[in-house]
């Protein structure tokens, strides 16, 4: 299959309805942030991931995934959550703040998308940062519907009968992109007709760009799209269904981005969530 890429100057919901009926798999906003103001938080960024004390390629705060059945307490894993983003709040610079408001304004004003309650009304985290350390590996190639198996049950059910969790989009802006790497590499794979969970894979095929986790299941070497790391752009994809990942970084800046999950409640209204 081809993939579908389209190129926008701003978040709109007609984007969220072409990405849900899969008419469209990609799209890139150019300068999401205005380039301006991210400058003027250069040093906030550089202090940002020495303050967070984070191992590489961590998102914080810890996201919806990891909250697994393997979990001893639901609850322990829920204030474990709530833990990491007030902590994350105490770290966060001013200037930073600002930043996650435009990003939350930009998701429910130009996005029609509301917050995800579960259970007694808790309220999943709107977004999260990603920090991922230069000289490391980026991110393992997945697609999200992969660890779906290792969630803790009751939370799973509680995400499948609100929203249509298996095919929810991803939308990241890069706030701070790194002197080499970073970039995002989608797959012409879907979970749809290529069901691998995570943790039936090994590191090796994880990180292997040209496709060796589908190959070495006598699956065709994929087709790719790769886009690289810019600062201040947004990218929206249909990362539930489509495998993909992110290449190495290199050089001495890390890649710090900020994003969320959507996907179309069962209500038809659009819910966001980290």
């Amino acid at each position: 299959m081809d993939i579908k890429v389209s190129h926008e100057t701003f978040f709109r919901k007609q984007l969220l309805r072409k990405l849900m009926d899969k008419t469209l798999d990609v799209a890139v906003i150019n300068n999401l942030f205005d380039l301006n103001v991210l400058n003027d938080f250069e040093k906030d960024l550089q202090d940002f991931p020495q303050d967070l004390n984070l191992e590489d390629g961590y998102f914080f705060p810890l996201p919806y995934s990891s909250i697994r059945m393997d979990h001893g307490n639901k609850q322990d894993a829920f204030q474990a959550y709530r833990d990491s983003y007030m902590n994350l709040s105490q770290v966060v610079s001013a200037p930073l703040n600002q930043i996650s408001k435009r990003f939350i304004e930009i998701i429910e004003r130009e996005g029609g998308c509301k917050p995800l309650l579960v259970f007694d009304n808790i309220k999943l985290n709107p977004m999260g940062f990603r920090v991922l350390f230069s000289n490391k590996q980026g991110i393992d190639i997945h697609c999200e519907n992969a660890f779906l198996n290792q969630l803790e049950l009751k939370f799973k059910k509680q995400l499948f009968e609100k929203v249509d969790l298996e095919n929810a989009i991803s939308i990241f802006v890069t706030i701070s992109a790194p002197e080499i790497g970073g970039g995002l590499t989608i797959f012409d794979k879907e979970w749809e007709n290529v069901k691998i969970n995570m943790n039936e894979t090994s590191y090796e095929e994880r990180h292997d760009s040209e496709g060796a986790m589908f190959v070495n299941r006598q699956l065709s070497k994929p087709k790719r799209y790769k886009h690289p790391c810019k600062t201040g752009e947004a990218i929206v994809f249909r990362a539930a269904q489509m495998w993909h990942g992110i290449e190495k970084i290199e050089g001495s800046k890390e890649r710090i981005s900020m994003g969320c999950f959507i996907a179309k409640g069962k209500d038809g209204a659009y819910y966001y969530w980290a």
